[in-house]
């Protein structure tokens, strides 16, 4: 991870989230908070999304799935924003789709049955980082 204070003159190596997690997007509010997800690779099955409040300096674990991947995160504001995972548990049709309305201190999985099912029962199918926001949808 890496962090800048000064608009990219120089960057500073910041506490990874975790080492066997690859972070795979992040979502950053002021000069000390952002939101980071990932997923273990190569097994990709364990997804976390964690929060730090020092710019970096320390990452706190907020969501946890052992049958999930990352694919992407996006807030609205600094209190709303809503997670993409594959579908979970792994190899079903049901996209792990998360919203949170406190900053990504807590977060809540919308049910399945609010939108459609994933295109096939193996997963994504060419979906991965597929996310378009307009206004607040």
């Amino acid at each position: 991870m890496l962090n800048t204070t000064n608009g990219g003159a120089t960057w500073n190596i910041k506490t990874p989230t975790e080492a066997s997690y690859t972070n795979f997007g992040i979502s950053s509010f002021d000069i000390n908070t952002a939101i980071v997800i990932g997923t273990t690779l190569p097994s990709g099955t364990n997804a976390k999304i964690w929060k730090t409040t020092d710019s970096g300096n320390t990452w706190v674990e907020k969501y946890y799935s052992a049958s999930n991947f990352s694919n992407n995160i996006h807030f609205f504001d600094s209190n709303n924003g809503v997670y993409l995972g594959d579908p979970a548990p792994v190899n079903s049709s049901q996209w792990n789709i998360l919203t949170t309305t406190d900053g990504g201190d807590t977060w809540n999985r919308v049910p399945p049955s609010n939108f459609s099912p994933s295109d096939s029962v193996c997963g994504e199918y060419g979906k991965v980082r597929c996310y378009a926001a307009y206004g607040d949808t």
